[in-house]
């Protein structure tokens, strides 16, 4: 004697409550009392129903039971007997559009591992894949170093991709369909050179450190409302990026999270903002100008630092510019730093080559080389009226020369060393003739003795 089967998986068939029929334990097909009568002998109805062996057990025999089975097995991600029955219904069902998209999906998933929702390993070759329902979430390096995947879609029902899934996969295009998505580990999307479109959808509220750093390619990207906060790096090196806006909730702009974002042009801060922090915007050469919401409190080092800055409004909230706040910003032609500011930090505004004024302080405390080779630089707290020359400093370091032509006299060197407004590094070496590229010891004629540098030679 043996345990009745199912007719289409085989499973173990078990009485239903009160005898009114089966049901298979593996795959939920329901079986009437008339149906097991036409099956076998029925021996018992106690603890399970028994018959005697049947070695051939007969084909499923209707369309409805086919479907209900292939749904199970997607279920289970048994993607060969799922393949096996869908086959079966397109014999029985050869029109079937549903059946006959699911068939093709299967030669996709059966590259796939998973495991109680998590897609563990993928070894298919497809440019296109299409992840099914039973997924919810992509393990760590799924896809990683991939070859040949253009687009991955997303179901509703993938709430997270773990870090490194999709690392350094060159040649994925298009991430589609995130609407589920509520956490992306750190580098799951690192140096995708190739990715243009990630549709990340409403509801991811975690985005993990330098998740889509050197994403070369992506030129937009929408983040969700519900964020808070934004990880360190996310995406530095996306060089494509154009524009991107802030979600309310985001109190502070990470380390480095644009960093070498050199077409980055428009970034819209929200009000509530604190904190702009280490090298935030270093090196977004496109981005001219920027709003900084009244709320900032504190800006890190290096957070402008060789971006496009023309022209910038800061809050008067701040206490200090700090090391190289605004070093190289080779646009920015004036400032006015508000008077809570006490401190310039070290090369704080370094080589701004064309900034010409800057109004601050008259009190602040100013670090080393702040404003080293800022050629141009002219007034330091210009004043309302033209009509004072107290206020004209420097007109260009490389040849000083006040505004009517006259080279300024080494005693106003002298003079300006001490202040507090400036302590070029230039004004030193030019104030003890010491060379402007290596603060080497000049000779007679202006050339340094350890470079061999003179300045009269770069200007013919």
């Amino acid at each position: 004697m043996a345990t009745l089967l199912c007719d289409v998986c085989s499973g173990q068939l078990v009485v239903n409550s009160g005898g009114q029929g089966a049901t298979c334990s593996v795959c939920g097909i329901t079986y009437s009392i008339e149906r097991l009568r036409e099956k076998a002998q029925i021996q018992s109805y106690q603890s399970g129903v028994t018959v005697n062996v049947m070695t051939n057990a007969p084909k499923a025999e209707t369309l409805e039971e086919l479907q209900f089975l292939g749904k199970k097995y997607l279920k289970l991600c048994d993607w060969a007997n799922a393949e096996k029955v869908y086959d079966k219904i397109l014999d029985m069902a050869p029109t079937d559009e549903e059946a006959f998209d699911i068939f093709n999906k299967l030669k996709v998933w059966k590259y796939m591992d998973v495991d109680n929702g998590v897609l563990k390993k993928f070894t298919g070759k497809q440019s296109e894949v299409i992840l099914p329902d039973a997924v919810t979430s992509i393990g760590p390096r799924v896809f990683t170093g991939s070859r040949g995947i253009q687009t991955v879609i997303f179901s509703k029902n993938v709430e997270s991709i773990d870090r490194e899934a999709f690392y350094q996969s060159k040649d994925l295009k298009r991430v589609v369909n995130l609407t589920g998505v509520k956490f992306i580990g750190k580098n799951a999307f690192f140096e995708c050179f190739a990715l243009e479109e990630c549709d990340l959808g409403n509801n991811v509220e975690y985005i993990g450190d330098e998740a889509f750093r050197g994403c070369e390619s992506l030129k937009n990207i929408k983040l969700s409302s519900n964020m808070k906060n934004l990880e360190r790096g996310i995406f530095k090196g996306c060089s494509s990026l154009e524009e991107i806006v802030l979600p309310s909730g985001i109190k502070t702009v990470s380390a480095s999270l644009f960093e070498l974002c050199k077409n980055l042009k428009s970034v819209t801060l929200p009000d509530g903002l604190v904190k702009i922090e280490t090298n935030a915007f270093y090196g977004c050469k496109a981005l001219s100008e920027i709003v900084i919401p009244s709320s900032v409190t504190e800006l890190g080092a290096a957070c402008f630092k060789e971006s496009g800055i023309a022209s910038i409004d800061l809050p008067d909230e701040l206490t200090e510019l700090p090391i190289q706040c605004f070093d190289r910003c080779e646009e920015l032609t004036s400032i006015v730093v508000p008077p809570t500011v006490l401190k310039l930090g070290d090369k704080a505004f370094y080589g701004c080559i064309k900034m010409v004024s800057i109004t601050m302080n008259e009190n602040i405390t100013v670090g080393r080389q702040v404003f080293f080779n800022c050629r141009k630089l002219m007034y330091v707290n210009p004043p309302e009226s033209d009509s004072s020359t107290a206020s004209v400093v420097l007109l260009d370091l490389t040849n000083p020369v006040n505004p009517v032509g006259d080279v300024l006299p080494t005693e106003l060197f002298l003079t300006l060393k001490g202040t507090p407004y400036y302590n070029s590094e230039i004004l030193r070496r030019r104030s003890n003739k010491l060379c402007d590229r290596c603060a080497g010891k000049l000779g007679v004629f202006g050339k340094c003795k350890v470079c061999g540098y003179k300045a009269s030679d770069e200007k013919r």
